[in-house]
């Protein structure tokens, strides 16, 4: 007989499952039946998708042990994942037990944001003249088990990630499961310390991507028992009134973040109004929140805003390679290309059906820079003055750099057209 008073004589898995159903059901476990697939399958040894041609085999000495120890913490209250003692996160199978908290769905969804952000923080960056890219660096705060850090090294071919934890006892898990993810490990450093206070003074001002899913419970909070009695406590409960490490993780990034990079943190729905003031206050721009799979306010994304002239730094990247940009200029969207550059001119004729004798405009950041490449009389300086930056278009007489081919520019009968776009933020 099993503890359990489970006959062992001829006993299959399948059997075993099913007494397994039954005692979890009388305990009231609303999970009894997936808990007792997944407790039987790990005592037995079974890999994903072996259950139905492997049940009716006959059960182990040693698995009917291992059944029993796991059925009977499952029985006492303990979470399936800790009984376990793993548990699958995106393509991970990650060690867990009570020294960090269980990897939820919600953290899923939060890995999916930021790697859609970091995504379009890349795309904003210039690339250098070779078409190298860079490796972006990626800081996960309070990284527990090191399922967000692992999860984004693993599925982002580059990315250089620091993961962060104050607790001892959470990095030798994350360090178990770092062990386990093969190459995109050797991309990830894990490092001790209170949020940003565990980082190189070399990152500041240089991170591209912050994750966190720091405590946000309120002490005073009602909690499920199953999770306050068995997950550790100071990953759960949040400082203060529950919002001071939330509010600590969003400052710091204004500090930690590049020009353009971007923080993804998750917290409870009831702090989301007040995460976004505490944003908008630390500089932070493009403050968004996004929902959890129920619908619910679950987390904010920011960015710290780019440094001026960041965005025609990108353009002039893309001009130098021959390619063609798409930028605001005033109220709408235009094609750019590097003035002089004839078949870069002509790709933008024919998208634009452009006969070929037009002259197409330079843009100029100022009227100095005008003077330079055209006659500007008084009457035209206070034309100029009046309405540019903006939407005016200057055909003027070209100077002799312009027509004489020192600064290959569009000229067009010895006229060359002029524009000042009103976009500061490139």
């Amino acid at each position: 007989m099993t503890e359990h008073g489970i006959p062992e004589g001829g006993l299959t898995w399948a059997e075993l499952e099913r007494e397994a159903r039954s005692r979890l059901a009388a305990s009231e476990v609303a999970s009894g039946p997936m808990d007792a697939r997944f407790i039987t399958e790990e005592a037995a040894g079974f890999e994903p998708g072996e259950w139905f041609l492997r049940r009716g085999e006959p059960a182990t000495e040693k698995g009917v042990a291992r059944f029993d120890a796991m059925l009977s913490r499952r029985l006492l209250g303990e979470p399936l994942q800790y009984v376990l003692g793993h548990w699958g996160f995106r393509r991970l199978d990650l060690m867990v037990d009570r020294r960090v908290l269980i990897p939820r769905p919600e953290t899923e969804t939060l890995v999916d944001l930021a790697l859609t952000e970091l995504a379009a923080v890349e795309a904003a960056t210039a690339v250098p003249a070779d078409g190298s890219r860079r490796e972006p660096v990626v800081v996960d705060l309070g990284t527990g088990s090191g399922a967000i850090a692992l999860a984004v090294a693993v599925e982002h071919p580059r990315a250089r990630v620091w993961g962060t934890d104050v607790s001892p006892d959470a990095l030798t898990v994350a360090r178990a499961n770092l062990a386990g993810v093969g190459r995109p490990g050797s991309r990830v450093r894990l490092v001790a310390g209170d949020w940003y206070s565990a980082l190189p003074p070399e990152l500041r001002g240089n991170v591209d991507l912050v994750t966190a899913n720091p405590p946000y419970i309120s002490p005073g909070d009602e909690v499920d028992e199953a999770v306050t009695g068995w997950e550790p406590e100071r990953a759960l409960i949040g400082g203060g009134d529950g919002f001071a490490d939330v509010a600590a993780v969003i400052e710091g990034a204004s500090t930690w973040l590049r020009p353009g990079g971007v923080i993804v943190v998750e917290m409870d729905p009831a702090q989301v109004a007040r995460a976004r003031l505490r944003a908008e206050a630390a500089g932070l721009v493009d403050v968004a929140v996004h929902e959890d799979q129920l619908g619910r306010s679950r987390f904010l994304v920011a960015h710290r805003g780019a440094a001026p002239g960041a965005g025609w730094a990108a353009v002039e990247a893309v001009l130098s390679r021959g390619g063609i940009a798409v930028v605001p200029t005033d109220t709408v969207y235009g094609l750019v290309g590097r003035a002089g550059d004839e078949e870069v001119l002509e790709r933008i004729r024919a998208v634009k059906r452009r006969p070929d004798d037009m002259a197409m405009a330079v843009l100029v950041g100022g009227i100095a820079m005008a003077e330079e490449l055209a006659e500007i009389t008084p009457a035209v300086r206070e034309l100029l003055v009046r309405h540019w930056p903006g939407g005016l278009t200057a055909v003027l007489t070209a100077k002799s750099v312009a027509r004489e081919g020192h600064v290959p520019l569009p000229v067009r009968e010895g006229r060359i057209g002029l524009r000042c776009p009103d976009r500061a933020e490139l």
